[in-house]
C-alpha cells in the first residue's frame, strides 16, 4: 500500500458520506457563478469561495460591474465546517511534526498564506469521519519526507522562527515553480553539485526541501478530496481524447509533460492545480499514474474544435510532485 492507493480509497469513502451530495450541489452552483470565475484564481479548494465572499464588497467595486450573491448563512457553515475537516486531516498527517519542530507547521499549511480564520460553526456536516481521517494520517505519517526532515534538524534550523521557516517554503516553492516542470533550478543543481552531502549547508537545503515536499503532498491530498466531492472519478486523459503529446523530461526534480487533449461532454476542462490521470501507449504510461496540472492554454482550430495545452507534473506514490528532488538533495 502507498499514500496514493489509501488518499484513492479515502476518495471512495467521500463518495459514500450523506453531506456530500448537498455539499458538491453547492459547489457545482458556486463554479458556474461570478464567483466561481474568482475562486479558480485563488486555487484553495473549497476555502476559495469563502475568501470571496469575505471580500465580496472589496471585489466588487474594484471589478464593477461584477455583482458576487453572498453566501447563505446554512451554506457559509457547510463550506466552514467542509474545509476545517480538511485542515484537520492536514494537521494529523504532520503530527507527528508537531512536538518536535512545532515552529515549522505553518509553513507546511497549504492554506496559511490566504489567512482565513473566522470560519463559522454550525450544524456539523461529516465529509471525513474521525475514523476516515485517522486512517489517511497513519498512511501519511509514513511519508519519506517526514523522516527527512526529523533527521536534517541541526542547531541552525531549530534556531529558525515560525515566520523564517514559512518564509523559506515558500521561496523554494516559488523557485520549482518558476523553473517549470521541465527543468530544476539553477540554485539546486549547484547545491547538489558542489556541496558535500554532510555539508551544513546541504542539510539545511534538505531540510526546507522536504518540509516544501510535505507542503505539496498535503495540497495534492486535498485536492483529491476536494474532486472526489465533486465527482466519482478523475479525469482521464488518453487515446480518446489525446491529440498530441508535446515535451517530456525527466529531471532533478521530478517528470514533466506537455499534451494538447480535446474536452468533451466526459472530460471538462482543466484548472491549474487540478489532479489528473494520464495513459499513453506511446509513452509507456499506465493507467494510475497521477499529474497535477501547472499550466493551461486553451486554444481553437476549425480541424480540431476547442482543445487546451496541459503542462503537467507528475505526482508520485507519496502525492509528491518533487520526489526526485527529495531523493537527490
Amino acid at each position: 500500500m502507498s499514500i496514493r492507493s489509501d488518499a484513492y480509497d479515502i476518495c471512495k469513502l467521500i463518495w459514500d458520506s450523506p453531506s456530500r451530495e448537498y455539499l458538491k450541489s453547492l459547489l457545482l452552483k458556486l463554479q458556474a457563478s461570478e464567483a466561481g470565475y474568482l475562486a479558480r484564481g485563488q486555487r484553495a479548494q473549497i476555502l476559495s469561495f469563502l475568501i470571496i465572499d469575505q471580500r465580496k464588497p472589496e471585489l466588487e467595486k474594484k471589478l464593477h460591474p461584477l455583482h458576487i450573491v453572498p453566501l447563505k448563512d446554512e451554506e457559509r457553515i457547510l463550506l466552514s465546517n467542509a474545509h476545517r475537516q480538511i485542515v484537520q486531516l492536514n494537521k494529523e498527517c504532520i503530527a507527528s511534526l508537531s512536538p518536535k519542530l512545532p515552529q515549522c507547521i505553518k509553513s507546511i499549511d497549504p492554506y496559511v498564506k490566504f489567512g482565513y480564520e473566522q470560519l463559522p460553526v454550525g450544524v456539523e456536516y461529516d465529509i471525513l469521519t474521525e475514523k476516515t481521517i485517522e486512517k489517511m494520517a497513519a498512511s501519511f505519517s509514513k511519508h519519506p519526507a517526514i523522516e527527512v526532515v526529523l533527521h536534517s534538524m541541526l542547531p541552525d534550523t531549530t534556531k529558525m522562527t515560525e515566520g523564517k521557516y514559512a518564509e523559506s517554503v515558500l521561496t523554494i516553492s516559488e523557485t520549482l515553480f518558476k523553473a517549470g516542470v521541465f527543468d530544476a533550478p539553477s540554485d539546486f543543481q549547484r547545491i547538489l553539485f558542489s556541496q558535500a552531502k554532510d555539508s551544513i549547508q546541504r542539510i539545511i537545503a534538505r531540510h526546507i526541501t522536504a518540509l516544501t515536499c510535505i507542503q505539496a503532498s498535503l495540497s495534492v491530498l486535498d485536492q483529491l478530496v476536494y474532486q472526489a466531492i465533486l465527482s466519482n472519478k478523475l479525469p482521464l486523459l488518453d487515446k480518446n481524447n489525446i491529440i498530441e503529446i508535446g515535451q517530456m523530461s525527466k529531471n532533478l526534480v521530478g517528470n514533466g509533460l506537455s499534451l494538447l487533449y480535446q474536452p468533451g461532454e466526459q472530460l471538462v476542462m482543466s484548472n491549474i492545480c487540478d489532479i489528473v490521470l494520464v495513459k499513453s501507449e506511446a509513452l509507456g504510461l499506465p493507467l494510475g499514474q497521477l499529474w497535477k496540472v501547472e499550466a493551461v492554454h486553451h486554444e481553437y482550430s476549425q480541424e480540431f474544435g476547442s482543445s487546451e495545452e496541459l503542462t503537467l507534473r507528475e505526482v508520485d506514490e507519496n502525492l509528491n510532485p518533487f520526489g526526485h528532488l527529495l531523493e537527490h538533495i
